[in-house]
């Protein structure tokens, strides 16, 4: 018997698009809708009632599944992911993960029956395992589209919008490193994070260019929380090691790495210089001001808005689009 999957591969479309046809044809475009049609009849697709009863009409409803809602970063694309949203009418439901996988997969399963036309998810941690894949196929089969904020997913149909984060960490290294400074310290959200990840490779990067070899290198982890990166700074610190350099992979650990440095009598910039690979309002306002890596988050919000919303109504979507960033130096590294 064939199933939803065989009829999007048949018809060069997503599953998602395969539900839009059966449920909602009016919202997806003539030649998509035809070609979907085709396959149906040719492989004598036939729909359960089940299925069929999961989506009877648009919701006006996006969800936005962020990592920690508590991170400045989040709060920030929350606001002007539903600013974005007002503006085609659709309201947000704003559901935070509290960086825990199962709750992530539990909210893939239950969205669906809650009334959403699709989801937006933005977290740190690692969605590229198989429980979370399964998930995410298991919603994009139900109609729910779905877009990807912080890293591509494999294997399944979901557009990405992300910044390039090797090359985030690499400016912001080489824009110590041209200073002279000399040992950077990398302060990433530990090994199991996609985004540290991808940062990290941009440090060791901009440290080779410079001469340097990896075991000169040194990466931190501060588990993108300030309390953390404090306490894994000032160990670093207390151990002999004095950088002359710090990459934060965001502004809290940023925070946390200051107020170690604070502790022990060592002042910003004048002994160690900092960026932060995000740019947040709270930052521009420390003292003294925080360099850092800046997406535009208005444009971001509208971009991913834009995005999801084309691919509810089974338009074409690019797989991939990087958001553009710019190195803002503060005083922190000044």
């Amino acid at each position: 018997m064939a199933t939803i999957s065989d009829v999007a591969r048949r018809a060069g479309v997503s599953a998602s698009t395969v539900s839009r046809v059966l449920n909602q044809p009016e919202a997806v475009i003539a030649a998509k809708r035809d070609r979907v049609q085709a396959a149906i009849a040719e492989l004598d697709y036939r729909p359960s009632s089940a299925a069929r009863n999961l989506r009877r009409g648009s919701f006006d409803t996006l969800a936005l599944l962020v990592g920690d809602i508590s991170q400045p970063f989040h709060a920030s694309l929350a606001k002007s992911v539903q600013r974005a949203a007002d503006e085609h009418g659709y309201s947000v439901l704003l559901c935070d993960l509290d960086h825990s996988r199962e709750r992530l997969i539990s909210l893939l399963h239950s969205l669906p029956k809650r009334g959403v036309d699709g989801i937006i998810i933005a977290t740190a941690d690692n969605v590229n395992v198989q429980p979370v894949r399964g998930a995410l196929g298991e919603l994009l089969s139900q109609g729910v589209a779905a877009v990807c904020g912080s890293q591509s997913i494999r294997s399944l149909d979901i557009p990405a919008l992300l910044t390039n984060r090797v090359a985030v960490a690499r400016d912001a290294t080489a824009h110590l490193l041209e200073q002279g400074r000399w040992p950077v310290v990398f302060l990433g959200g530990g090994a199991g994070t996609a985004l540290t990840r991808e940062a990290s490779k941009g440090y060791e990067q901009a440290c080779r260019a410079a001469g340097r070899t990896v075991d000169e290198l040194h990466t931190v982890d501060g588990d993108y929380r300030a309390e953390a990166a404090e306490k894994s700074f000032a160990e670093l610190l207390d151990s002999g090691v004095r950088p002359q350099g710090v990459v934060a992979d965001n502004t809290p650990m940023a925070l946390g790495a200051a107020r170690a440095l604070a502790a022990r009598g060592l002042t910003i910039p004048a002994d160690v210089a900092m960026v932060s690979c995000e740019d947040v309002p709270l930052g521009e306002y420390l003292q003294p001001p925080l360099s850092s890596i800046r997406t535009d988050m208005a444009d971001y919000g509208r971009r991913i808005v834009n995005v999801l919303i084309t691919a509810v109504a089974g338009g074409e979507v690019p797989a991939r689009t990087l958001i553009p960033h710019e190195l803002v130096v503060r005083g922190s590294s000044s």
